[in-house]
């Protein structure tokens, strides 16, 4: 075990033990954020998240089969690891009432992840998770989310901290010393690649983690799959392609087998005519590649 001293409050930092500890925070799948599990197992929620649909047979909050889990990690246990993850902190995993979350965390303190291998063939994500609010009031600051995709693309999600409230959904913590809740982002996604990055933002927030910290824990993402015949998309319908899967072409929005007589086949598109760099070969009825630095040429394959 490795003690931490921050301040001036000493901090455990707890190393992956077999230990079983039971915990009370609800999974990011329930249908609410207090009094809708027994434990933090998806297979006692009494209510699921609209991302999620009950099985009776199984007794749990089940995806459905265009959805997929991409990761699940920092589960509110003792045996969670924090491997990936970066800060400017040192990380660390402390013990919240019972369960445990990567933290403790302060005003412009940041902890980020990049995850690569999503692959292209989803449209949307979705991000579930679980804060912390340690100490103080904080009613007038949030913990935001930045979200950065392959194309550069930032999203910001801010959570509106609150008080220590019951009524307003919050899980108490510890005894009167902080709260717990679930968040749900949800965003346009498609590209292989994802960042994300939660800081504490609000000029009232402490920078003495023994007044008023955060933390974080119960990450999963989850990612919406293209229908089979497509390999990128916009929503989860044959009919909702931007490109095709191999062995298709694409026509407006669907992926078929062979292009419509009227329409001429050129790399995975059935268009009307020939675009630009390419050339109709009337023995196969179909565009192929100019010689390279050519935008036009002939039916001999030269400029």
């Amino acid at each position: 075990m490795i003690h931490y001293q921050r301040g001036n409050l000493i901090f455990l930092v707890i190393v992956i033990l077999p230990i079983a500890v039971n915990a009370f925070y609800c999974s990011p799948i329930c249908g609410a954020d207090t009094g809708v599990c027994t434990n933090s197992s998806a297979s006692t929620c009494t209510s699921c998240d609209p991302t999620y649909t009950w099985n009776a047979t199984a007794s749990a909050c089940q995806l459905s089969s265009s959805i997929t889990v991409f990761t699940k990690e920092l589960s509110a246990d003792i045996n969670f690891t924090i491997s990936g993850w970066i800060s400017n902190e040192p990380l660390m995993s402390i013990n919240c009432g019972g369960s445990y979350m990567m933290g403790p965390y302060v005003r412009n303190d940041y902890i980020s992840k990049i995850y690569n291998g999503l692959g292209t063939n989803h449209y949307s994500i979705d991000i579930f998770y679980g804060f912390g609010l340690m100490g103080g009031n904080w009613a007038n600051n949030s913990l935001t989310t930045i979200v950065i995709d392959g194309n550069g693309n930032q999203v910001i999600g801010s959570v509106q901290g609150q008080t220590c409230a019951t009524t307003q959904g919050m899980t108490p913590c510890s005894n009167n010393v902080g709260c717990y809740k679930n968040y749900h982002l949800t965003l346009s996604h498609v590209t292989d690649f994802l960042s994300l990055q939660f800081t504490a933002v609000g000029s009232s927030i402490d920078t003495n983690v023994t007044n008023q910290s955060w933390g974080l824990t119960n990450l999963v993402i989850l990612l919406h799959i293209c229908d089979p015949t497509c390999l990128t998309c916009f929503s989860s319908t044959s009919t909702s392609c931007s490109s095709c899967a191999s062995g298709l072409s694409l026509q407006g929005s669907v992926c078929i087998l062979a292009c419509p007589y009227y329409t001429i086949p050129a790399s995975g598109l059935c268009v009307m005519s020939c675009p630009a760099y390419y050339f109709l070969n009337s023995a196969n009825n179909y565009c192929e590649s100019c010689p390279s630095g050519c935008s036009v040429c002939t039916l001999a394959n030269t400029c």
